[in-house]
């Protein structure tokens, strides 16, 4: 009796995908899941689709990639997996192929947001001036999609622009390298600057290579793997000249892409790279303070919210809560531990309003104590996704900052003059 061998679509993912034993154990975890109850929205229900499509039981409709196009790769259900199954690198996968099926003028439209719009700095500096001025918010709400109408208030307060920042040479044994982002201009100058602030009070020498680029994050969630392995290849060969020094980066969704370089990259050079990742709190946590560095005494209390990027990936979240609790006085008041994803997910927050807003809500409903005036978060994405929503709440006058410039504050840090 002749039996012929079934053909698979897509070997690496029908081997990837067939880790998964559907416990279920990640349901609980999984944002998209809690809030449909709908099983193709959950991580085993996604898995179960992409193993279809892989052995060539389903066909890449519209259908199938929406539901994986509606997963914010928090990467919650990784922590929870008992059989370690690698979810996030397979999402990654299945969204490449479906990339690569899409017409030449789609894959150039992705590029040309990613690439251009999001990074170049006079689009930057006029939009948030957009943000701060009244009369230019009206205007901005009028020409732009509602979405990035309502967006546009979640930028910061304006910041200088100008030259990347140079390396700080000081005579110093302790020494660090900076990975600053495409989009440090537009979202965290501020953050940026206070780092180097607090840098400098510390004695500690930091290396800001010219060469280094765009973490890759957002190309490698859409789909775009090759540009996403550019950008590995340019950081890795930006950063190699000192392969022992802590790569520092003040946005934990840069940091978490950094983190992951050797899954795409597997190099003995791209697993040294990965080792030295870290984000900013969880080095300043470790380094030697000197004793006569004092922190003023703060008044006030603070709401810490922890990006997923930080408590998922990099397994962090706990240097935030212990670089703050360095600031004497100061109420720090965590949020849920049930809050899973705030939504913002890079450009999840514009691509998928009504779940990324209501993950949202569910961490502006903590927010209830109108005494509070600040709140902490990590990741740039999530602090302008966060600051959107106070704003439509008419709740301005929180502000949303990172951790390392509240202590930076403390230390004495005033903002440069525009």
């Amino acid at each position: 009796m002749n039996l012929s061998c079934k053909t698979v679509r897509h070997h690496e993912l029908s081997v990837q995908t067939d880790l998964c034993v559907k416990c279920g154990l990640c349901l609980p975890h999984c944002p998209t899941y809690t809030n449909s109850f709908d099983e193709n929205e959950s991580p085993r229900g996604r898995l179960a689709l992409i193993q279809a499509w892989a052995n060539e039981d389903l066909p890449l409709d519209l259908k199938l990639e929406q539901h994986i196009e509606n997963c914010l790769l928090c990467r919650s259900c990784e922590a929870s997996c008992p059989a370690q199954v690698p979810y996030g690198q397979i999402i990654d996968t299945f969204r490449s192929e479906a990339f690569k099926s899409r017409s030449i003028w789609s894959q150039g439209l992705v590029s040309l947001i990613l690439r251009k719009i999001l990074t170049t700095e006079y689009l930057a500096s006029t939009a948030i001036r957009l943000a701060n001025n009244v009369r230019l918010r009206k205007i901005g709400r009028s020409f732009f999609p509602s979405q990035i109408a309502k967006l546009i208030l979640g930028l910061p307060k304006p910041g200088r622009f100008g030259q990347q920042p140079q390396s700080n040479p000081l005579t110093s044994e302790s020494k660090a390298e900076l990975f600053l982002g495409c989009t440090y201009k537009l979202l965290d100058r501020e953050t940026l600057d206070a780092s180097l602030f607090v840098m400098d009070k510390l004695g500690i020498e930091i290396n800001i290579p010219n060469q280094q680029t765009c973490c890759g994050a957002l190309h490698q969630h859409a789909g775009d793997v090759k540009k996403a392995m550019n950008c590995a290849e340019a950081n890795i060969d930006a950063f190699s000249k000192n392969p022992h020094q802590p790569l520092l980066s003040f946005a934990s969704g840069c940091a978490a892409m950094l983190k992951d370089y050797p899954k795409s990259i597997e190099t003995e050079q791209s697993d040294t790279f990965s080792s030295k990742v870290m984000d900013i709190s969880k080095f300043l946590n470790n380094v030697q303070w000197p004793e006569n560095l004092n922190l003023e005494r703060s008044f006030s209390g603070v709401y810490l919210h922890s990006p997923c990027s930080l408590r998922n990936t990099l397994k962090s979240d706990r240097d935030s809560l212990e670089l703050l609790r360095k600031i004497p006085g100061l109420v720090i008041k965590p949020l849920s531990s049930q809050i899973k994803c705030c939504g913002a997910a890079g450009t999840y927050m514009i691509s998928h309003t009504n779940m990324a807003n209501a993950l949202r809500d569910q961490v502006l409903d903590e927010i209830v104590d109108h005494e509070v005036k600040t709140l902490i978060t990590s990741n740039p994405g999530c602090a302008m996704h966060l600051r959107s929503g106070l704003a439509e709440r008419g709740l301005d006058d929180i502000e949303v900052t990172h951790p390392v410039t509240l202590i930076a504050r403390q230390l004495g840090y005033q903002p440069p003059e525009i």
